[in-house]
C-alpha cells in the first residue's frame, strides 16, 4: 500500500507547497528560485505520471529534461544567496561545463530519450551538495544573520538531504535498468524510497517557507 502511496509524493507536496507559497507574504515570485524549482517539479513530475500511468508509456526523457530544468534552476538560487562574486561566477561556470557534459553523455554514453540519465543526474546531485555545504562554511565565517531563523537555511538543508540520500539512486538506476530484470525487485523499491526522500526535502522547504526570506535576495 505505502507504495501506491509513493506514487504521488512528488506531485501533492509540492502542489501544496505551491498554494503556501502563494498566499504567504513578501514572497517576490521573479526571484524566489525555490518557488520556480517546486513549480517545475510539480509540472515534470505531473506529466511523467501521466505518461506512465494514463499512457502506459517511457517517462525517462521527462525526467532527462527536469535533470536540466532543476539543476539550472537551483544554480541560480545558489548564485542568488552567496555573497562573493566570484563564486557565482564559478557557479555559471559549472553550469556551462554541465550542459557540455550533458551532451557528451548523450553522445558517448546514455540515450536521453530511452534511458534514465544517471551519469547527469549524480554529477548535478554531487554539485549541488557541494553548494549546500558552501552555503554552511559561508555562513560560519560571515554570519551576517540568524541562520537557523531564516528560509534559506531551512531550503538548501532540505536540499542537501534530498541529492546527498538521492545520490546512489541516482548513479544506479540506469546500470540496474540494463540488468536483465536481475534487480527487478530492488528497482521497483528505488523510485518509492525517492519519493519519500523527496517528501522529507518538501517538509524542510515548508519549515522555510514560515522563516523570514534572506534580506540579501530580496532588498
Amino acid at each position: 500500500m505505502w507504495i501506491e502511496i509513493s506514487k504521488y509524493l512528488d506531485v501533492v507536496p509540492p502542489f501544496l507547497l505551491l498554494v503556501f507559497f502563494i498566499f504567504s507574504p513578501g514572497i517576490n515570485f521573479k526571484r524566489d528560485y525555490i518557488f520556480w524549482y517546486l513549480a517545475a517539479q510539480l509540472v515534470l513530475n505531473s506529466l511523467s505520471m501521466v505518461i506512465y500511468q494514463v499512457f502506459d508509456g517511457s517517462n525517462l526523457v521527462v525526467y532527462n529534461i527536469g535533470c536540466v530544468i532543476t539543476f539550472y534552476i537551483l544554480s541560480a538560487y545558489f548564485a542568488s544567496i552567496f555573497q562573493f562574486e566570484k563564486i557565482k561566477i564559478i557557479i555559471w561556470g559549472i553550469a556551462v561545463l554541465f550542459l557540455a557534459g550533458l551532451v557528451l553523455n548523450a553522445l558517448k554514453f546514455e540515450h536521453l530519450l530511452d534511458e534514465f540519465n544517471s551519469n547527469m543526474y549524480g554529477l548535478a546531485a554531487l554539485v549541488l551538495v557541494a553548494y549546500c555545504f558552501m552555503f554552511y562554511l559561508q555562513n560560519l565565517l560571515n554570519p551576517t544573520q540568524d541562520v537557523v531563523h531564516s528560509s534559506d537555511f531551512w531550503y538548501v538543508t532540505g536540499l542537501l538531504s534530498y541529492y546527498t540520500s538521492s545520490f546512489f539512486i541516482f548513479i544506479t538506476f540506469n546500470y540496474l535498468m540494463r540488468s536483465n530484470h536481475q534487480y527487478d525487485n530492488g528497482i521497483k523499491l528505488l523510485w518509492p524510497i525517492h519519493n519519500v526522500l523527496f517528501l522529507v526535502m518538501c517538509g524542510y522547504i515548508f519549515k522555510g517557507i514560515l522563516c523570514k526570506r534572506s534580506p540579501m535576495k530580496y532588498t
